[in-house]
């Protein structure tokens, strides 16, 4: 992610288990409403560049469609890497 401020890499990092938790399943809701979070601390931090803001709400629509069509392994495995992911950027 183009998150510049680490405050909100930090809040991001910290709140993702709370959309992902670890010991639920995870579905396709879940890992739509990420987007639509990164989408809003992202905002916050571009508002100036009008340009970048379509340009992320358009890969944010990208991703969801994305999403919609995935099937529920692929679900599964892509919640496993964003945790892993994001669990390492806070370490």
């Amino acid at each position: 992610l183009r998150m510049r401020k680490s405050k909100q890499r930090q809040f991001f990092s910290e709140t993702l288990p709370l959309i992902l938790p670890a010991n639920e399943p995870s579905n396709r809701s879940s890992l739509i409403l990420i987007g639509g979070f990164a989408l809003g601390l992202l905002a916050d931090e571009s508002a100036q560049d009008q340009v970048w803001s379509q340009e992320l709400i358009d890969h944010v629509k990208q991703v969801q469609s994305i999403v919609v069509g995935m099937d529920d392994a692929s679900c599964r495995r892509l919640a496993t890497s964003l945790s892993e992911v994001f669990a390492s950027i806070t370490e």
